[in-house]
């Protein structure tokens, strides 16, 4: 009798999958939607093997390929998806011994792939014969051409399409790059922003033990969790607006920005900044992390505006500032690229997290190490420009803005701001003097993802 829980586990983390490979669809979004629709599935585990096959889709394709008598091109899309899925199970899935895990992919081929069974059975058994022989020094990878070089070896063994290895390489060296592959490739924990208008740091982290988590401050944050063990999210907590799930890296950085922001201020310690006359605008905002971290770090009391050019997007900031009970955020249908005249000189604190390529969120996202469109980050390189341009011209004489992105591309980061420094210093009667008071560049070691960031402070005396 088939395991009815097991075969909804895979069933869900095939659809998934299917989703992302096919569709191009983001794992995040497939996974929620696989779990909703495949009732009584485990969520745990359809992440756990959605991301973990994702994770390590080009090496298991190489496998695949020396075991299949004709190669893996002939295989056709469903086929493959579900011998990676008994790949990944056999060799990191602890919950299924290998025996089941080749059980499961032959049972889930009946289901999906009508004739396959046999194949994938004969396939997934030589692989727990001959893995140990599998990667041998005279090797190729037919997406490749054929080449035994470092970037393909580098390309199959920590499964990143090629052009992100020799981009990652090229900007950091060979030793660097892999560290950084290596890294996103580890399991992240789970970090949690502790909600100030609601609770403390030590309140929250004893409610969470006493649910059975294992948690700890997160290092050079004020409002980090670190959650080892356990799964708090849905909780009651949760619920009530005590916590959000953020990155390490962005959490950090907005707590940087506004202790940056309190410090530039001359008033005695016992005074605050922040106010309801202090305003503050996200320009790129959605889905609102970032906007509730400042609404909290600053008592709630500023005015926040916060953007989207979508909707939708704006209505999931708007939730989750009802969650966590916060009143000081307006949203604004709004694209950051596109200037505003009304907005000039309005604002003490502009927040430019523009859209980028996501390098360092792979961790989280393993599907864009299959699909790094490396000629395309140079458009949005463009766009990231003119908004920094935009958040500049927004920011009052005194205030301060803060740059930032989620990836470990160069060109977007670095390449943009100093850029964008040298254009304004070499412009005559500008009218705006633009200093560089903190910048800073999260590499994904330990529990971190990448994340960049770039704090300048608009001087307070127009030239």
């Amino acid at each position: 009798m088939e395991d009815i829980n097991m075969n909804q586990n895979m069933l869900a983390s095939f659809q998934a999958l299917r989703e992302v490979y096919v569709e191009q669809a983001f794992s995040n979004l497939a996974v929620n939607k696989a779990v909703e629709e495949h009732r009584g599935c485990d969520g745990a585990f359809v992440r756990a093997m959605t991301r973990g096959v994702l994770r390590n889709s080009i090496l298991a394709d190489y496998y695949i390929d020396r075991l299949a008598s004709k190669g893996i091109k002939g295989i056709k899309n469903r086929t493959k998806i579900i011998l990676r899925m008994g790949i990944f199970a056999v060799e990191e899935m602890d919950s299924m011994p290998e025996y089941a895990a080749v059980n499961e992919s032959v049972a889930l081929a009946r289901r999906v792939s009508k004739g396959t069974a046999g194949f994938i059975n004969a396939i997934l058994r030589s692989y727990m014969r001959q893995r140990k022989n599998l990667f041998l020094e005279n090797w190729h990878h037919p997406a490749f051409d054929g080449t035994t070089d470092p970037v393909d070896r580098l390309s199959i063994t920590l499964s990143y399409n090629r052009e992100l290895v020799e981009l990652l390489i090229r900007q950091y060296g060979e030793g660097e790059a892999v560290r950084i592959m290596e890294g996103m490739n580890e399991k992240k924990p789970l970090i949690l922003r502790v909600n100030r208008t609601r609770t403390d740091r030590g309140t929250l982290m004893s409610a969470l033990e006493k649910e059975g988590c294992t948690v700890e401050a997160l290092a050079g944050t004020d409002t980090g969790v670190v959650v080892r063990e356990g799964a708090p999210v849905g909780d009651d907590l949760f619920a009530r607006g005590h916590y959000s799930v953020q990155g390490a890296g962005s959490l950090t950085a907005i707590e940087h920005l506004i202790r940056n922001f309190r410090e530039s201020r001359e008033i005695s310690p016992d005074e605050d900044v922040f106010s309801g006359k202090t305003r503050i605008l996200d320009m790129c905002a959605a889905p609102g992390g970032k906007t509730a971290a400042m609404a909290e770090l600053t008592g709630d009391r500023c005015s926040i505006t916060a953007c989207d050019v979508y909707d939708h997007r704006l209505e999931l900031i708007e939730k989750n500032a009802e969650r966590l009970g916060l009143k000081s955020i307006s949203t604004c249908l709004s694209d950051g690229s596109e200037h505003r005249d009304e907005w000039e000189d309005a604002f003490d604190l502009v927040l430019a997290d523009v859209p980028c390529s996501g390098l360092g969120t792979i961790g989280g996202k393993p599907e864009i190490k299959l699909r790094g469109d490396v000629a395309g980050f140079s458009r949005l390189a463009e766009i990231q420009r003119k908004i920094l341009a935009n958040a500049a011209s927004y920011v009052r004489p005194g205030g301060m803005l803060m740059y930032s992105t989620c990836t470990l591309n160069r060109d977007e980061n670095e390449g943009v701001t100093d850029g964008f420094l040298r254009e304004m210093n070499a412009a005559e009667n500008s009218g705006d003097d633009l200093e560089c008071v903190e910048k800073c560049l999260l590499l994904p070691y330990n529990i971190t993802t990448g994340f960049y960031w770039c704090i300048l402070r608009k001087s307070a005396q127009r030239q």
